[in-house]
């Protein structure tokens, strides 16, 4: 269960799930049978990674007003729709546009190296890779 709360802490909803989704996912191991579960490893790799980049674009953004980062997705129709469309949200539900936030770079996805670029290069090995102790390294080469 999720629950999201406003900003004075006052319960606005609470989100249930569709099941226990680690039981799903041992009952499938054990049973031999990869389509019980809910989504593939691919669809669980995509989308843990697309959390990693919001925050790796949190860690290397620097504050801005929301009315001042429009302009920074000028360049590109179909982002500056989503953002004005984000923004038009966000003002809905009384956001001011004094608020701060943090926009990182717009990065670029190289889906055959699994790494991400910007305009000042490649993203730092340290906001995409843990150093792990021991036994719990992951090898570079798998």
């Amino acid at each position: 269960k999720v629950q999201a709360f406003d900003h004075d802490g006052a319960l606005l909803r609470t989100f249930q799930g569709g099941g226990n989704h680690f039981q799903v996912f041992l009952d499938a191991i054990k049973n031999d049978a990869p389509e019980a579960v809910h989504a593939s490893a691919l669809d669980g790799h995509l989308s843990a990674s697309l959390c990693h980049m919001g925050n790796i674009s949190y860690l290397g953004g620097q504050p801005r007003k929301l009315a001042a980062t429009e302009g920074a997705f000028a360049a590109n129709p179909l982002l500056h729709d989503a953002w004005r469309s984000f923004g038009s949200h966000l003002e809905a539900n009384g956001v001011s546009a004094e608020a701060e936030l943090r926009a990182g770079p717009l990065y670029r996805i190289d889906a055959r190296s699994e790494s991400l670029h910007h305009e000042g290069g490649e993203v730092s090995a340290a906001l995409v890779k843990a150093d792990y102790r021991a036994p719990f390294q992951v090898p570079d080469q798998v």
